[in-house]
This record gives C-alpha cells, sequence and structure tokens, in this order.
C-alpha cells in the first residue's frame, strides 16, 4: 500500500468511527418523513445488489448510519489486515464499536430468540457475528496489544458474552439443530458462527499467559470445550470435524500451557468419552477428562497406526501430509481442500493390470483417501499428546493417573506420535518445534519415572 493510499483509508478510517457514534435513533420529527424515504431507497438497493442479509431481515429501524457504516468496515476489513491497521482501529476506538455491536447481538439472540425456535432475523445476526469474528480474528493475529485490549475491555464484558455464545451454539448443535432446517441453512449459520469465535479465542490465549488463566476461568468455558472435543463432532458437516478438533485441542493447548489454574480445573470435570461406536464401549455414563482424553488419543493412535502399511507403498509419510493439510496464518494446522482422487493420464492407460482386478485409479483413490484419514488421525493423535503433556508437566498425580490409563503404562505411544508429528512439522515450515520437544522431553520423564 502505497503512502498516500494509506493516508486516504486512514482518513476514511475516521470518519467511519466519526459516524458510528451518531446515535441515528433520535430522528427529528420534521425530518422524520425524509429519514423514511432515504431508508426505503437504501432496502432497495441493498435487495438491488444482493446486499447483507442481517440488513434486509431487520426492520427499518436497524437501517441507519451507524448500521451502513459498520457493515462497510466489516467489508473493507474481511481480509488479513497489516499491523498498521491493527494499530489504527484500536486507538481510534473502532474495536470498541465492534466489540459493543457483537455484545448488544448477543443479548439479542441470547434473549430475543430460542435456538430451538429459529427466526430468519436470529439467523442474520449469527452471520453479523460471524463477520465481526473475522474481523477480530484478523487484527489479533500475533498482536498481543490488541489481545490484551479485547480481552480485558469493559472488565470482561465481552469475553464473557461471547463464551456465552458459544455455549449458546454449542448447545444448538448438539442438540439437533441440523436437522430443524426451519430457515435457511441455520445449521451453517451456527457452525460458521461457532468457528469463528474458537479462531478469536485461540489467537486471544496465544502466548498471553494472563488472558489464557481469565479466559480459561470463565463459567464452563472449558467445560464447553471438553464437550467440544468429545462430542460435538458428530453433529457438525463431516468435512469439518478435522478442523473442529485441531482448533478446539490447540485452544485447550493455549489454556493450560502456562496455567495451573486452568489445569486443575481441567482436570476435575467430568465427560462422556467421545462417540465412536466403532471403537468404543457402550456403557455410557461419564469419567474424567483425562480418561477421556486419553481414550480418545488411543482410537486415534490406534487408527493411525493401523493404515500405515496401506499408505506406504504410494507415499512417504510427509508427501501425503503436505497435501492433506495446510498451515494456518496462526500457526496451526487445519485440514485442506478434499483430496482429488483423480488420476492422470499416465496412470489411465496402464495396462498391467489385469480386467477383473479392480482399476487402479480406484486402487489410487482409495489409497489415496486413506492416506488423508491416516494424516488426520496422527494429527489429532499428536494434538491430544501435546495436551497432555501439558496436564502432566511437573505434576505427579496426573502422571501417575495417565500410567494408569495407557496400555502395559507404556508413554512412548504419547512419545512416538508426537516425534512424528515434529518431524513433519520440520518438513513442511522448516521451524525448530522447541516448543513441541519441551513436550517429547515431559514424556520420555514419565516414561522413565
Amino acid at each position: 500500500m502505497t503512502g498516500k493510499t494509506h493516508s486516504n483509508f486512514i482518513l476514511m478510517l475516521e470518519l467511519m468511527m466519526k459516524l458510528l457514534a451518531v446515535d441515528s435513533s433520535k430522528q427529528p420529527s420534521k425530518a422524520l418523513k425524509d429519514h423514511n424515504k432515504y431508508v426505503t431507497k437504501v432496502r432497495a438497493l441493498l435487495e438491488k445488489q444482493n446486499g447483507t442479509d442481517d440488513l434486509l431481515a431487520g426492520d427499518d429501524d436497524d437501517i441507519n448510519p451507524a448500521s451502513l457504516v459498520c457493515e462497510s468496515l466489516l467489508s473493507l476489513t474481511s481480509q488479513r489486515t497489516g499491523e498498521w491497521f491493527k494499530e489504527e482501529i484500536r486507538i481510534l476506538r473502532g474495536l470498541d464499536h465492534i466489540m459493543n455491536i457483537g455484545t448488544q447481538t448477543i443479548e439479542q439472540l441470547l434473549t430475543e430468540h430460542s435456538a430451538s425456535k429459529l427466526q430468519e432475523v436470529s439467523v442474520a445476526k449469527l452471520r453479523k457475528m460471524t463477520r465481526c469474528m473475522r474481523l477480530l480474528e484478523n487484527v489479533t493475529i500475533q498482536n498481543s496489544t490488541n489481545q490484551e485490549y479485547m480481552v480485558y475491555y469493559e472488565k470482561g464484558s465481552f469475553v464473557a458474552a461471547l463464551v456465552r455464545l458459544m455455549q449458546w451454539c454449542l448447545d444448538a448443535l448438539s442438540n439437533g439443530i441440523l436437522q430443524k432446517k426451519t430457515y435457511s441453512k441455520p445449521d451453517i449459520a451456527f457452525e460458521d458462527c461457532f468457528f469463528s469465535i474458537l479462531k478469536v479465542f485461540l489467537n486471544l490465549t496465544h502466548n498471553f499467559e494472563a488472558g489464557s488463566s481469565y479466559i480459561g476461568q470463565q463459567d464452563g468455558f472449558l467445560s464447553s470445550l471438553l464437550s467440544t472435543v468429545l462430542q460435538l463432532p458428530q453433529f457438525v458437516t463431516e468435512n469439518k470435524k478435522f478442523d473442529l478438533h485441531v482448533l478446539t485441542l490447540e485452544l485447550l493447548i493455549n489454556l493450560v500451557e502456562y496455567s495451573k489454574q486452568n489445569i486443575a480445573t481441567l482436570v476435575q470435570l467430568q465427560a462422556s468419552p467421545c462417540l465412536d461406536s466403532e471403537n468404543t464401549d457402550s456403557r455410557g455414563g461419564h469419567c474424567s477428562s483425562i480418561e477421556a482424553l486419553v481414550k480418545l488419543f488411543l482410537i486415534r493412535e490406534e487408527a493411525a497406526r493401523n493404515t500405515d502399511e496401506m499408505t506406504s507403498g504410494l507415499s512417504t509419510e510427509e508427501e501425503s501430509s503436505q497435501e492433506s493439510l495446510r498451515q494456518t496464518k496462526d500457526g496451526g494446522w487445519i485440514c485442506g481442500e478434499d483430496i482429488d482422487i483423480s488420476v492422470d493420464e499416465d496412470h489411465k492407460k496402464c495396462s498391467e493390470i489385469e480386467e477383473e482386478d479392480v482399476p487402479l485409479e480406484i486402487q489410487i483413490g482409495k489409497a489415496l483417501q486413506k492416506a488423508g484419514k491416516h494424516m488426520e488421525d496422527s494429527v489429532v493423535a499428536a494434538y491430544l499428546s501435546l495436551l497432555l503433556g501439558c496436564i502432566l508437566r511437573e505434576n505427579m498425580a496426573n502422571q501417575n493417573f495417565v500410567h494408569s490409563l495407557l496400555p502395559g503404562g507404556d508413554f512412548s505411544l504419547l512419545v512416538n506420535v508426537l516425534r512424528k508429528f515434529l518431524h513433519f512439522i520440520k518438513l513442511t515450515s522448516g521451524t525448530s518445534g522447541h516448543a513441541i520437544e519441551k513436550i517429547v522431553k515431559v514424556l520420555e520423564g514419565c516414561q522413565q519415572n
């Protein structure tokens, strides 16, 4: 961005902030007729240009200078922003306005709309919250000043409201909102909002010890994240299950990495084991959070191990993993696009396969699909190993308990999964993986005890 463009953008941002402060609800009576005429014109323009759903679904009172400027701000800043913008939007109190709008919208959703009785306007408000979250995600990436500012804004009121919205979405998704379909894809609106909240919390807790402790101690937050890891995947869209596991586990790691208080809270929680009918028993009931996490680890570790032989003939583990995963801007790992199971013409022309055998392209397609699934299992197992390592660090009681849960008390299962993940990280990102090395040493120490 050139210096002139930069200056113009700042001037435009300053103007937006001034307009956002306008209380347009207090219209002079003599201007009421003109105001209504302008609202009608704006609504017609929005409909003609496929305007934002939350404005179109709202009442005429929702269309005012402040709401229109807010929409412009969200649209202009929907992409990743530079450091200068992250500073300017805080200094000019743009973050204040976005957080205030977010808090007000959350209150409206939680008090006026039941998740079991969706209205079109509530779905529109969810989409608006998702857009707000994307802006907040962008301005908190590796920006400790904005992290701290947002966590403690208005004595933590925004964080508390965001936790409540996350729990509301979790409850809606867990109780079958996917099957209701009362309005235009409400499940997608809930999913998108839920994922966007996780990403904001992931940024807010990144390398921020005090903020991690504060957020982790919000009422029911850790319990909600535990339910997200163990129960929610069965209710979300199939291609989002892996992303959900990785985001939530990485957030849990952030929360317990430096906070003994959060660790103490987490280990005291009770949870239902993960719902995997093919790999777990159906006795039901609850168990400790650590036991539930260890069970999930064992399931994923075994699944990854069982597919090793089926994938090794096609490519190395590192090559297949690079195709099935991509690194996010916050340093985590998210599942990429579905693996292309098509083959090139050279494969199609292969004549070594007899007619009665399965076609080569189908064999390769199935193997690639299994390779992708294998990497998902490996990565989830590695994140669980990291999380357990953080919980076990300098805590003999937790170490003894996990020892009793592992087959033969063998910590090498955790160590081996994490070492493979560390090797993968070094190959694909070129980083040293120093933080992971620390947890490997913790787990190796547990093995020696």
